[in-house]
């Protein structure tokens, strides 16, 4: 070089490019960051490193940011004492400023510099000298973490990176040591080679950037230093930057020494002599694999939300609740996020008026509470009006005064799960009152054969009321002191609550007046979640089925062998799954029923019958019953099944046989029941089962 001051000159313009070139780099990666922090602000994160502890020292919160910081995971140091958290920082487990708060020390004060005391926070600054840190100069706010009752129970320590802030303070007192500094502490790797490609000068980065070994390079080969690492592509490269070229690569794979594959940005640029001579290269390289991760995961993020059924919506606390931001998905409603952002829709609209002043009440109270998120269910209004129920997760975001700047919404529909939660709740409110009408004797056991449960069919059954029965012993109540009868009981009682099902079996038990009483008794065991709970039995009372055998009804006064029965039976039809027990209780009531029919209008001319059909219908079972009665009329054949519907006189009927019956057919058998009915041309009951039997 001709002029000694040359060099730095040079240097230092470069440098000063370079730094405004970072600048720039350091915008662009701000602006992806804001971006992924808009995504991501839903795990509500802290933006400033922070780390808190109990009165035992022990760590009690280490955020995301800290955990950037310092490079240590938040699981390596939760819940740990002996000042862990220290590490870091300073190399060593000793007391550090947030220490202060539970115990002051005269000793550790004094190694804070500018150490202010602010009301009850502790603010100071200090330098670290980790190799991880990298020695940078914090700022460091420290204050009590209080209880309801205002107790101090711990600590808190919130850190500020104020490193380029201090350095440019050092500037000011030099420009000789400001070239070392800023270019020692920039994020970028920095080398300075002559013509012949030898080191006269690299910061600190360049070595741990591309994995050189930490030792003297000046006046070394850069060909040398990389050895088998230098891609065969940089040496023409260098060869073009001689010749006063400048080369930019925007982003490129590096392999380093140690197999690790680093993403880099590289700048080139030839500096000069005095003279204007080529004298070198002055190399400026930035690490950017985070950045390519950053960007790379936030498409991997967006690509994920645009293809979820998981709307995000983020809206500002103003009138309306006008949107700010919207995924695009948001089309799952028939809308585009450019109309809503733009403000032509407000948030406010989108939710159904029935549901508008609740939800904006809501809101309210959890703002003003304090909250800092809540989840609500409500309806909104789709592009084309409909009306979709949807689960909102919501997200307050406040300033440092703790004013609301925005709510972040996720939202997602659950129209489907409201729905089916309704017809769980119908089903259930209907089998309810099936069992709590039901003519059936229903009761639940325990594990120890003791009552649980007796529906009024068990009160009418047996004579016992649901307060004499619940406790007592299935055995005891319907025997009579029958050992042989107990006996048979609580062998099925064993079996059934050893997980096999009693088949129904006709069986004879005991009213508590001591009268015997003909049913058909079967039982089941009931699984909860996997697990055996107690047995369910049930007695069909079949006295009438008795009375049917003998062919006279005694209360009504008809004969059943006067009753012609033609039989028209598909011999081509098979055995088809069901509950027997089930099956006999529709078709005797039916039969019942179309035989008190019958017996009000029946004479010589118009004889009463039965005609009784099986038929092979495809995938079905066609069951047809049907009888010369005086049928019905269009009105009454609509409401037939019914429940407590019923055409006799006061007292004579529940208007439940028909009823159960039509729910024993579709639901416990998958089939369907209708009739066929005009009057005075007799009524044809119709029950189709599947041959498959009922599909789950």
């Amino acid at each position: 070089m001709n002029d000694t001051y040359g060099l730095p000159l040079i240097l230092a313009a470069w440098l000063w490019k370079s730094h405004v070139n970072q600048c720039r780099l350091e915008k662009r990666l701000a602006d992806l960051r804001h971006q992924n922090q808009r995504l991501s602000r839903m795990v509500a994160s802290l933006p400033e490193p922070t780390f808190a502890i109990d009165n035992q020292s022990r760590v009690i919160l280490w955020n995301a940011a800290m955990e950037r910081l310092t490079g240590v995971p938040a699981t390596a140091v939760l819940g740990k004492g002996d000042y862990e958290y220290a590490v870091p920082f300073h190399g060593e487990q000793r007391p550090i400023m947030v220490d202060l708060v539970n115990h002051w020390d005269d000793d550790i004060a004094a190694r804070y510099s500018n150490l202010l005391r602010q009301d009850d926070l502790l603010v100071a600054e200090t330098m670290t000298h980790t190799p991880h840190l990298d020695e940078r100069y914090l700022r460091i706010v420290v204050g009590p973490l209080r209880d309801e009752s205002e107790r101090i129970i711990g600590a808190i320590e919130s850190l500020q990176d104020i490193t380029y802030r201090r350095i440019s303070l050092k500037v000011l007192e030099g420009r000789e040591e400001l070239l070392r500094i800023l270019v020692g502490h920039m994020p970028l790797a920095v080398a300075m080679c002559d013509r012949q490609m030898k080191y006269l000068y690299y910061n600190q980065r360049w070595i741990s950037d591309l994995g050189l070994p930490d030792t003297d390079h000046i006046g070394r080969s850069h060909y040398d230093a990389m050895g088998s690492t230098l891609p065969d592509h940089w040496k023409p490269q260098h060869a073009r930057c001689l010749n006063g070229e400048t080369i930019e690569s925007q982003a490129e794979p590096f392999t380093r020494a140690d197999g690790r594959v680093e993403w880099l940005k590289r700048i080139m640029h030839p500096w000069r002599t005095s003279d204007g001579e080529v004298g070198g290269i002055i190399f400026l390289k930035e690490v950017i694999t985070t950045l390519k991760k950053a960007e790379t995961d936030l498409r991997l993020m967006e690509h994920v939300l645009q293809n979820s059924p998981v709307v995000l919506f983020r809206w500002l606390p103003a009138e309306n609740w006008p949107m700010d931001y919207v995924s695009e998905n948001v089309s799952l409603f028939g809308y585009s996020a450019e109309a809503l952002i733009s403000g032509e829709i407000t948030y406010a609209t989108l939710v159904h008026p029935d549901d508008r002043s609740r939800v904006a009440r809501e809101v309210r109270q959890y703002a003003t509470g304090g909250a800092h998120h809540f989840q609500q269910e409500y309806r909104i209004l789709t592009q084309s009006g409909e009306t979709r129920w949807v689960d909102d997760r919501t997200v307050i975001e406040r300033d440092q005064e703790g004013r609301i700047t925005h709510f972040i919404g996720v939202v997602i529909d659950i129209t489907e799960r409201k729905q089916a939660q309704q017809e769980i709740a119908r089903r259930q409110m209907f089998l309810e009152s099936l069992l709590h009408h039901a003519p059936d004797a229903i009761i639940t056991l325990d594990d120890r054969n003791r009552v649980v449960d007796w529906n009024p069919g068990a009160q009418t059954l047996f004579g016992y009321t649901p307060a004499e029965a619940i406790g007592q012993s299935l055995a005891d109540l319907v025997t009579q002191g029958d050992d042989e009868l107990q006996s048979v009981i609580m062998q099925n009682f064993q079996t059934t609550i050893s997980g096999t099902r009693v088949e129904p079996i006709e069986t004879v038990r005991y009213h508590k007046n001591g009268r015997a009483v003909d049913v058909i008794a079967a039982g089941s065991p009931i699984i909860v979640d996997g697990v055996l709970t107690g047995v369910v039995v049930m007695y069909t009372d079949i006295t009438a089925l008795k009375l049917a055998r003998t062919d006279y009804d005694m209360k009504r006064d008809y004969d059943f062998k006067q009753i012609r029965v033609q039989r028209e039976y598909d011999p081509a039809v098979g055995p088809v799954p069901c509950e027997a027990s089930k099956l006999q209780q529709v078709f005797l009531n039916i039969l019942k029923n179309g035989a008190e029919a019958m017996a009000g209008v029946a004479d010589e001319e118009h004889p009463p019958s039965f005609t009784l059909r099986v038929i092979d219908d495809g995938p079905w079972v066609r069951v047809e019953i049907e009888n010369s009665g005086p049928g019905m009329n269009e009105t009454i054949r609509r409401r037939i099944f019914e429940p407590f519907f019923t055409t006799k006189p006061v007292g004579e009927g529940t208007g439940l046989g028909l009823s159960v019956s039509y729910f024993i057919i579709t639901e416990n058998h998958g089939g369907t029941m209708d009739v066929r009915t005009s009057p005075n041309k007799g009524s044809c009951f119709i029950i189709q089962l599947p041959k498959a039997g009922k599909l789950s």
